[in-house]
Formats: C-alpha cells, sequence, structure tokens
C-alpha cells in the first residue's frame, strides 16, 4: 500500500465582518483542538485555563496585519491578542479553530436548554484561501 503524508498547513484566514484584516496561524492535531475547545469553555470561570487557551492561539499564530491608531504594528503573540479589544480577541481565536474544525467553537457557558451557544453569531462569515 503507497503511504500518504499527513497534511499539516497554514490557515489564511480572512473576515468579512474585518475587511482588508488577515490572519495566518498554523493549524493544530485534532487532540490540541479538543484540548483548547475544553480549555475556553473551563476559562470562563477559571482565568488561568483561559489565559492558557489563548496561549495555545498565540503560539499557532504566526502572522497578521494589525496596527494600532497609530499605525504601529501589534505583535502576533500572546501579549499582543491580550492587549486587543477582547471581543477582538475572541472572535479572532474562533475564527482560527473555525477554520481548523470548519464549525464554531462552543465559547460560551451552557444556556438553561443544555446546549452550548457559540460566542459569535453561528456561522461567523469568514474564508479559507
Amino acid at each position: 500500500m503507497a503511504k500518504y503524508t499527513a497534511p499539516t498547513g497554514v490557515r489564511k484566514i480572512k473576515f468579512e465582518d474585518h475587511p482588508g484584516l488577515i490572519v495566518h496561524a498554523r493549524s493544530i492535531p485534532l487532540g490540541e483542538l479538543m484540548r483548547i475547545t475544553e480549555l475556553v469553555d473551563q476559562g470562563l470561570g477559571d482565568v488561568g485555563a483561559f489565559r492558557e487557551a489563548l496561549g495555545m492561539f498565540a503560539k499557532a499564530l504566526l502572522g497578521w496585519n494589525l496596527v494600532d491608531d497609530d499605525d504601529a504594528d501589534i505583535p502576533a503573540t500572546l501579549e499582543g491578542l491580550i492587549g486587543l479589544d477582547a471581543g477582538f480577541s475572541l472572535e479572532l481565536m474562533e475564527g482560527w479553530m473555525t477554520s481548523i474544525a470548519g464549525v464554531s467553537a462552543p465559547l460560551a457557558e451552557k444556556s438553561p436548554s443544555g446546549e452550548m451557544p457559540p460566542l459569535m453569531e453561528a456561522g461567523l462569515p469568514m474564508g479559507n484561501v
């Protein structure tokens, strides 16, 4: 049987809600994606777990074209992520997770119905190039 090398890759993530924004990040193995999803869910009540999840995202970041109000580059690092607007940082992380898994990651506490609503609206508009 012929051998096939498992794919690895870099994601180029574009966000329709943020025209011109491009984020480059590495894909991660499924086990790591499962772990980061657990950490995010746990992190809603545990700042340490949430920081670890952001750290995992930061390690996967390769670059972005974000600048601050003075047109200075914002580093694609954990410190850069933490310095951004909270909702925007989470939107970036969710976009990355979605680009890997192909579905929105549950980033909110369980609702009374027992369903796990996503942090952003379902079907965050973006494209992988």
